[in-house]
């Protein structure tokens, strides 16, 4: 009797214990996956806006980094051509993550898009970057989602 009374004292204390640490864990790695994904989307968003890319003269198929840059926040369009005819997959590969890209002025007029649309169960990290193309004031959102 006090065998059993000790084994089931000893559940009670024991299996609340497992599940807050099973719970603790969980949100842990979410909270991981978030930092990443939000320091991803931040690295992947400075190098289109500040840099020409890896090479400096990639296309759609020898693209290393993404960058549409001349100078800093100056846009390239010959580079918006060669990202819009990029393989979904290369980008995906070469982001970390399934991602949405629109540049659009002020105004609302759409320029390229680029990407898939995240789904309202997925996790999204939304980055919204200013700059000029074709000497327009533009926005250029990306989303990485997952």
């Amino acid at each position: 009797m006090d065998f059993t009374a000790s084994i089931v004292i000893l559940l009670i204390i024991i299996v609340p214990a497992l599940l807050l640490w099973y719970n603790a864990s969980s949100e842990s790695t979410e909270q991981r996956n978030i930092f990443r994904a939000e320091r991803q989307v931040l690295t992947v968003t400075d190098m289109m806006m500040a840099t020409p890319g890896v090479p400096s003269s990639w296309n759609n198929t020898t693209v290393i980094s993404v960058g549409f840059a001349t100078e800093k926040n100056i846009l390239e369009d010959q580079k918006l051509s060669e990202f819009n005819r990029t393989d979904y997959q290369k980008l995906k590969t070469i982001f970390g993550y399934d991602f949405y890209f629109e540049l659009k002025d002020i105004n609302g007029t759409v320029y390229y898009t680029k990407g898939q649309q995240p789904s309202f169960q997925n996790t999204t990290m939304p980055v919204e970057r200013r700059g000029i193309y074709n000497d327009r004031i533009v926005i250029l959102d990306l989303t990485v989602w997952y």
